[in-house]
């Protein structure tokens, strides 16, 4: 997935550095955001559902929890369809 990402943001001239890490999702994200001096740390949204409000799973409410940074959230390709 990482390099699929890399592969697309260079085919449009968008500069992307890719990591791996291990350890809780959310708390390795917010390490590099701070490392890498982030402007905005994008995410993907769960395409579960809550019983009110998209649901946007532990990790991503967790980034927007702990994070000082801005967060995209783009939703799953079958939410955007289903709109």
């Amino acid at each position: 997935m990482l390099t699929w990402v890399s592969d697309l943001a260079a085919t449009r001239g968008v500069y992307c550095e890719a990591a791996e890490r291990d350890g809780e999702p959310f708390r390795q994200l917010l390490d590099e955001a701070a490392i890498w001096n982030a402007d905005l740390i994008v995410m993907g949204r769960s395409d579960r559902r809550g019983p009110s409000s998209p649901y946007l799973g532990s990790e991503t409410a967790h980034v927007l929890e702990f994070t000082d940074q801005p967060v995209l959230v783009i939703p799953t390709r079958e939410a955007q369809r289903a709109t």
